[in-house]
């Protein structure tokens, strides 16, 4: 059973809480009385990473791979990933001790332009 750190729960909380649909709006306060959007938490199986989490609300999503220790997939509600991933990579772990930690930076590292 994996167990969300309770800091990147809040971290998660708060990059879902900061998604708008439009990025120009100036900031708003929220009014009093106004209820909070609902943010939904589920165990997924992402690109063949199993355990991991999707954390979503009606304006974007995220998805966070604790087997990669990473956040695999950012976009807003039926948008594209903003973050690049390496296909050839998808649902591979690499063990902590065997020399290969360059090798899980691949996994976020932009293709050469």
């Amino acid at each position: 059973m994996t167990i969300v750190r309770p800091a990147l729960a809040i971290t998660i909380l708060l990059l879902l809480g900061g998604c708008s649909k439009d990025h120009r709006a100036a900031p708003r306060a929220i009014p009093p009385g106004a209820r909070a959007a609902a943010v939904a938490v589920e165990s997924v199986t992402y690109n063949g990473w199993p355990n991991s989490w999707r954390v979503r609300n009606a304006s974007c999503e995220l998805v966070v791979v604790p087997a990669v220790s990473r956040v695999m997939r950012f976009a807003l509600t039926g948008g594209q990933n903003v973050l690049w991933e390496n296909p050839e990579l998808a649902g591979k772990t690499f063990p902590a001790d065997d020399g290969t930690v360059s090798r899980r930076h691949a996994l976020l590292q932009t293709p050469g332009v």
